[in-house]
């Protein structure tokens, strides 16, 4: 006889080797052998000694559908069971799980008017023209090749949103120091150079109150741990309530759990992203490397990020790669390319895809 938790697990393993045509393993029997020969609780035998995340999340899924189903049951049979319960279950679902649930209300006018968009104004005005205003719960990943300004456009564009929201910034490190990061970060906002700022410290506090509305750490929160996982982050953004999470660089967050391979590890990493940018009502920043194949072209295609190349972009809104081309005449000159456009609030139909050089002044953190 097959145990009920036992038979969700079958039917999960049955799903996920269907898709992956790959055969079921050892462990994977050993897992439905434990289940139905111990008294751990299921989640936490799950947890315990499953292979796969990916296979992780379906369990847990299945279990807390199938639970919920037998208590509804029971409601309507026999009314043993308490509708607060079945309201908790969903509750520690929904926290467990990262899944978002809202009645959307908003009319066929504002749906399709581009005036009603609300979000965040870029500084750059190509930008601002082809993606428009930048929705809370938006994802957006900026690629390219080493040195080519990645964090700096980071810094520039989180700055500028910063001055439009009175929410915290929540920026997530595992590169750069913070001290070299928070530089970078006034520098964009003051659009001064690190000489200019020290030559009168006072007035740039100030003028950094004048555009914040506060002081710069009241604004920004700045973490700096390469031990820091996916599931951290979120803790940090249930902490600070964020309208603005930076993630520099999402590649090499960790993850809790098990993967195949690198490729489903940085899947999960952006989707588990993309739900906690809906979950916060936050736009989402991330950086990713561009392959070696990508040093000197100008316009770098979408599919030329390192360690993977459509896997991650499922989870993303607007994705724009940063190029640089290799004439030391053009230094200071960066090509910017949108692969992936999926903003309401575009200002240019003819943009939405577009490509433009920009000049980066790096003394000043800013693109022009």
């Amino acid at each position: 006889m097959v145990s009920s938790h036992a038979y969700v697990i079958l039917q999960v393993l049955d799903k996920y080797y269907s898709s992956t045509k790959k055969d079921i393993s050892t462990q994977d029997l050993y897992t439905l052998v434990k289940l139905q020969t111990q008294n751990q609780g299921v989640l936490d035998l799950i947890q315990d000694i499953t292979p796969s995340t990916v296979i992780l999340e379906a369990l847990q899924e299945r279990y807390y559908f199938s639970k919920i189903a037998e208590m509804s049951l029971d409601i309507v049979e026999s009314g043993n069971v308490d509708p607060k319960d079945v309201q908790k279950l969903l509750a520690e679902f929904f926290s467990k799980t990262g899944v978002v649930l809202e009645h959307d209300q908003t009319s066929v006018n504002d749906l399709f008017s581009s005036q009603s968009v609300q979000g965040f104004d870029w500084p750059i005005k190509f930008l601002d023209d082809a993606v428009g205003p930048l929705e809370p719960g938006s994802m957006v990943l900026f690629g390219a090749r080493p040195e080519a300004g990645k964090t700096t456009m980071l810094a520039h564009v989180t700055t500028h949103m910063a001055q439009q929201t009175t929410s915290p910034v929540l920026v997530v490190l595992n590169e750069e120091p913070v001290k070299a990061a928070k530089s970078r970060y006034i520098q964009a906002l003051l659009g001064k150079t690190r000489a200019e700022i020290q030559q009168d410290i006072m007035l740039s506090l100030s003028e950094i109150k004048s555009k914040l509305g506060c002081e710069f750490d009241e604004r920004f929160k700045f973490y700096h741990n390469p031990s820091l996982t996916i599931e951290d982050i979120a803790s940090l953004a249930e902490r600070w309530s964020p309208s603005i999470i930076v993630v520099d660089q999402l590649r090499n967050v960790q993850a809790r759990g098990r993967y195949g391979t690198d490729v489903e590890r940085l899947k999960y990493l952006y989707e588990h992203s993309r739900r906690m940018a809906a979950h916060a009502n936050a736009v989402f920043f991330t950086v990713h490397q561009a392959r070696g194949d990508a040093e000197g072209v100008p316009y770098i295609s979408g599919n030329q990020l390192e360690g993977c190349q459509t896997e991650v972009q499922g989870a993303l809104d607007v994705q724009i790669m940063i190029g640089k081309d290799n004439d030391p005449m053009n230094e200071h000159i960066r090509y910017l390319n949108i692969v992936k456009n999926k903003s309401r609030g575009v200002r240019d139909e003819s943009k939405r895809h577009g490509r433009e050089p920009v000049h980066l002044d790096r003394m000043k953190a800013r693109f022009t």
